[in-house]
């Protein structure tokens, strides 16, 4: 599933450097990891990939998630899946809250 959300929140965009969007990405993808653990049985593979990029006019945000389980038609995998990216996307946006611009 591919979705493009742009939110604007007004971000001092010249203070969020490379390292602070790598510590970002590390902390989502914690949570994320942590989240889909208490979900899904111990022993389904699952694999996370978040990528934050700061163009200069925005921050761009991408999470790949991938579950694979022996139980599709017990567990519902989309809807765990979904539920991941609204964690990130929670996360995400507490962390740039720390970035807005003050009028």
């Amino acid at each position: 599933m591919v979705s493009k959300k742009e939110k604007i929140i007004g971000l001092n965009l010249d203070l969020i450097d490379q390292n602070i969007l790598s510590s970002i990405a590390e902390k989502i993808e914690k949570e994320v990891k942590s989240f889909i653990e208490k979900q899904v049985p111990p022993k389904t593979n699952y694999d996370v990939i978040i990528l934050l990029e700061n163009d200069g006019k925005r921050i761009n945000f991408s999470i790949d998630i991938v579950l694979n389980g022996e139980f599709a038609g017990i567990i519902d995998y989309d809807a765990i899946v979904g539920d991941a990216v609204n964690v990130a996307r929670k996360i995400l946006e507490q962390e740039l809250q720390k970035y807005r611009k003050t009028s």
